[in-house]
């Protein structure tokens, strides 16, 4: 569930720490810089045993603290610096009732950190093709390009301008990229994700990894002891003595998970048609794309409020709103808006 406190002050001391010690790599921006030679000087190679890096959570797994705990017991990927996670939490049952109350306290704050108004988004289909099959990412690329815009001036994309400093968002589809292998059965460690968008992308694609990409990783299963609907984060890798940041979603297949993320918890949600798992899917979605956008974590953090809620946390669950997409119309989550103090939608 959503806690009045979703980065606590010890949290943001512990997360920045986390990130500044361990590389000062993360590029401006999110743009190329050099990797610094003493405490990341390793390139980035495949590993042997991918599931070495996973981590093995003993407790659920169910906000920032407890997902920067599992990171600090989880193995380091060499080449690999990862910032620490924003996780989703799952919405609290006890409360079916949604509400116009946005949550957390008053506006959000600008931390002068890095933000990514310009964006890709590169699916990754991480698990069996007899689940993440052609009908099921089909369906993810339609929504996905719902989202689509160039200069965004309407809607929910639209109202980011407000956060973006004066520079244009702009939000673009990718190419997409899959893996068949089995994802982690419990709940993964940051740099498991990150590790896989570099697996599949640069050592299996051959593919230079894209400093404007958010790589949503989709999988096939949803892990045990995961106490959250899905996570953003933000790493920096060296490859050929180049690190480049990027951005990523960990985005488990919510289909067993619809008591704490279903989208029917969104008043005047409507069904699109293809599931109520796919819905849930796409809302939680957009609630990371947005988040991403206004608050990367790829050098510092950029917008959040006293708090710590980010612009969908603050309105997780709370309002509603509709995309338009290959013919569908999708019920999502509305965003917080500073000009009208409230859930908005443009």
């Amino acid at each position: 569930m959503l806690r009045n406190h979703k980065r606590s002050p010890w949290a943001i001391v512990l997360g920045l720490s986390l990130a500044l010690s361990a590389s000062s790599s993360f590029g401006s921006e999110g743009n190329q810089s050099s990797g610094n030679e003493r405490s990341n000087p390793a390139n980035w190679t495949q590993p042997q045993n991918d599931s070495q890096y996973w981590g093995n959570p003993t407790r659920v797994i169910a906000s920032d603290r407890d997902q920067a705990d599992l990171d600090s017991q989880a193995g380091a990927v060499p080449g690999l610096t990862v910032a620490p996670a924003k996780v989703f939490e799952m919405r609290n049952v006890a409360k079916v009732a949604a509400t116009a109350t946005s949550l957390g306290s008053g506006d959000l704050l600008d931390r002068h950190g890095a933000l990514l108004p310009t964006i890709t988004i590169h699916p990754i289909y991480w698990g069996p093709s007899s689940t993440l099959n052609v009908s099921y990412q089909l369906n993810t690329t339609n929504f996905l390009s719902g989202l689509v815009c160039s200069n965004c001036s309407t809607r929910l994309a639209g109202m980011l301008k407000q956060y973006s400093r004066g520079a244009n968002i702009n939000i673009s589809l990718g190419k997409s990229y899959s893996d068949t292998s089995n994802p982690p059965s419990n709940a993964p460690a940051t740099n498991a994700v990150a590790n896989e968008v570099v697996k599949v992308v640069s050592a299996g694609a051959k593919d230079p990894i894209d400093p404007t990409g958010l790589y949503l990783v989709f999988t096939s299963n949803f892990p045990s002891r995961a106490g959250y609907c899905a996570y953003h984060g933000a790493a920096s890798v060296r490859i050929a003595s180049t690190t480049t940041s990027f951005t990523f979603g960990y985005m488990p297949n919510l289909a067993s998970q619809l008591n704490g993320c279903g989208a029917q918890y969104l008043p005047n949600y409507v069904a699109s048609g293809v599931g109520q798992a796919f819905d849930s899917l796409f809302n939680v979605t957009t609630h990371e794309l947005y988040e991403t956008i206004t608050d990367p974590g790829t050098s510092g953090y950029a917008w959040y409020d006293a708090s710590g809620y980010e612009i969908g946390d603050k309105c997780a669950w709370n309002w509603s709103t509709s995309i338009a997409a290959a013919g569908k119309t999708y019920v999502v989550q509305q965003e917080y808006s500073n000009l009208t103090h409230s859930c908005a939608v443009s």
